[in-house]
């Protein structure tokens, strides 16, 4: 791991605070009873936990959303990107994008004309050999009922002029108009359309709310790589490139959440729960299935051993 890593980063998930050290499953196997340092972008074990916490809260609102009725679309923003390009940078513009989308007359009157409840969105990033970096937004857009398709094409146009109007204040190219702003209307609960969209982009049969929310468990295609599969390869090799792109990273991602809501909708979805950061969403245990335990000294040794569970 990079020194430049925070002390209690470092011993996260290798510090027992437990005398016992339990295994559970729960979308992949994980130990528990170990030190965490609640970082969502740094380290793995607590992106992987924090994750599947925040995903669990969104697969229960939606579902609370599906049984009024209501209706939920997949939009996936992505910027025109250089090798070049800082991931600084990049997520900036990304950032001031959705707000230009979100904010103004515009975004009220179509709000109100769709019945646009609310919204939730996740970021992902990858790093390609060609392209350099690839951040980009994972939105879900709920709405009290389905839309047609007048209703999805003037949602499209106005997502994606606010989306040109950010590419071309920054300096970008000018993003495509259905891969820079791609929306699946619709999606049924659970339906065979989702699952043909999951298993182009992610294996596994996924749900929605997973598909948004487990960036932790995604590999790169192709000559693309995850931040963390970057640090495990500095880890095992120690090539310089690879330190500055994880210190990049780190950098880049400070302070910015994983996972957010829309003001008010995890209240309107999950009334008696308080929405959590993604730090306090990290420190929490899953709560997986129990399926071994190790004492102390044997996890000594899985330490020593670098073992991973699988």
């Amino acid at each position: 791991m990079d020194p430049d890593t925070p002390k209690r980063q470092r011993s996260c998930g290798v510090v027992p605070i437990a005398p016992v050290i339990q295994i559970r499953v729960k979308d992949g196997a994980y130990f528990c009873g170990l030190t965490t340092c609640g970082s969502m972008w740094g380290c793995a074990v607590c992106s992987a936990k924090g994750r599947a916490t925040r995903a669990d809260d969104l697969v229960r609102g939606l579902a609370a959303h599906y049984g009024r009725g209501g209706a939920v679309h997949l939009l996936t923003l992505t910027l025109p990107h250089d090798a070049a390009d800082q991931l600084a940078r990049l997520l900036g513009v990304e950032r001031a994008g959705w707000k230009r989308i979100t904010q103004g007359g515009a975004w009220t009157r179509i709000r109100g004309g769709l019945g646009i409840r609310g919204w939730g969105r996740a970021v992902e990033i990858t790093h390609g050999d060609e392209h350099g970096w690839h951040p980009h937004f994972h939105i879900l857009i709920l709405t009290d009922e389905e839309l047609h398709a007048a209703g999805i094409a003037g949602l499209h146009q106005h997502i994606y002029s606010r989306w040109a109007q950010a590419c071309a204040a920054a300096g970008l190219r000018e993003p495509d108009p259905l891969h820079g702003v791609d929306i699946r209307p619709n999606i049924p609960q659970g339906g065979a359309e989702l699952g043909r969209y999951i298993t182009k982009v992610q294996e596994g049969d996924w749900g929605v709310a997973e598909e948004i929310t487990r960036g932790d468990l995604k590999s790169g295609r192709g000559k693309s790589r995850t931040p963390f599969e970057i640090q495990r390869a500095y880890q095992d090799w120690g090539e310089v490139a690879d330190r500055e792109l994880w210190r990049e990273y780190l950098r880049a991602t400070k302070g910015l959440s994983a996972v957010r809501w829309s003001r008010g909708l995890h209240a309107d979805l999950l009334p008696d729960e308080k929405e959590k950061t993604d730090e306090e969403a990290a420190h929490l245990d899953p709560r997986g299935e129990l399926v071994g335990t190790l004492a102390q000294p044997g996890w000594k040794r899985v330490v020593m051993a670098r073992l991973e569970v699988a």
